[in-house]
C-alpha cells in the first residue's frame, strides 16, 4: 500500500490583531480539522465548506477541503481540488503535500504512470524524501511487472494500512502569515471563483440532503420498533 502524507497540524493562537484571514474563516477551518480527527469527513467537509466561502482564495483550506473529499469517499472531486490547490500555491510544503497526495490518488486508481509523473514533482521540491523515493520504487517495480519479494513488500504495506489510514492530515493556519494575499488574475478569474463557489454550494446542498434521508430513515426504523 502506497503511504499517505503526514503533514503536522499547525496550533494556531488567533490574534485579533492580524487580519490575514477572517476569524470566521479561522474557527471553521479549526473546528473542521478537529472534525477530520474525529474521523467526522462530513462535518469536516461542511466547516472547510464555511471556510472558504469567507476566505475563497485559502490555499490551504483549499488543501483541507481536498482531504475532506478523501475522507467522505469522492476521490474524484479530491483529485479536481488537488489541481485547484496547485494552480496558486506559493507555500513549497503545501505544494508537496498536494502533489504526495495528488499521485497516491493516482497509485490508487492503478494510473502507475501518472502517478509516477506527479511523485516526480514532489521529489523535485523534497528530494530528500524517503516516503517519496519508496513509493516510486514500489511503483516502478509494479510497472515492470514486480519481483519475487513484491508480495512480502505488499503484505507489509497492508499490515501498516490502517495507521496510514488517516495521516494526509488538513492543516491549520499559520499565525505567522501577517499580510492578506491579494487576488492574482493569473491565478483565478471571477468566473473561476463563481463556479468555486457554485460547486461548494451544491456540495454542502447534496450533503444536507443526505443526512436528511438519513435522519428520515432512522426515525422510521424506529417508528416500526414500537
Amino acid at each position: 500500500m502506497i503511504k499517505k502524507f503526514f503533514m503536522g497540524l499547525f496550533i494556531l493562537g488567533i490574534s485579533m490583531g492580524v487580519q490575514a484571514r477572517s476569524f470566521d474563516s479561522i474557527q471553521n477551518n479549526n473546528e473542521g480539522v478537529d472534525d477530520f480527527e474525529a474521523k467526522h469527513y462530513t462535518a469536516a467537509y461542511e466547516k472547510f465548506i464555511k471556510s472558504l466561502a469567507d476566505e475563497p482564495f485559502d490555499r490551504q483550506v483549499q488543501f483541507n477541503l481536498g482531504v475532506s473529499f478523501e475522507g467522505i469517499k469522492e476521490p474524484e472531486k479530491a483529485l479536481k481540488q488537488y489541481d485547484q490547490v496547485l494552480q496558486g500555491v506559493e507555500d513549497p510544503n503545501l505544494k508537496f503535500a498536494t502533489l504526495f497526495n495528488k499521485a497516491r490518488l493516482h497509485s490508487e486508481k492503478k494510473e502507475i504512470d501518472k502517478a509516477l509523473e506527479v511523485y516526480q514533482e514532489a521529489l523535485a521540491l523534497n528530494p530528500q524524501s524517503k516516503e517519496v523515493k519508496h513509493n516510486i520504487e514500489l511503483l516502478t517495480q509494479q510497472q515492470q511487472g514486480g519481483g519475487k519479494g513484491d508480495n512480502q513488500d505488499q503484505k507489509q504495506q497492508q499490515e501498516q494500512g490502517d495507521q496510514d489510514q488517516q495521516q494526509q492530515q488538513p492543516q491549520q493556519p499559520k499565525q505567522q502569515d501577517k499580510k492578506k494575499k491579494e487576488f492574482k488574475s493569473k491565478d483565478l478569474t471571477k468566473d473561476d471563483v463563481r463556479r468555486i463557489l457554485d460547486e461548494l454550494k451544491r456540495q454542502e446542498q447534496k450533503i444536507r440532503a443526505k443526512h436528511m434521508r438519513e435522519k428520515d430513515q432512522k426515525s422510521e426504523r424506529k417508528s416500526k420498533d414500537w
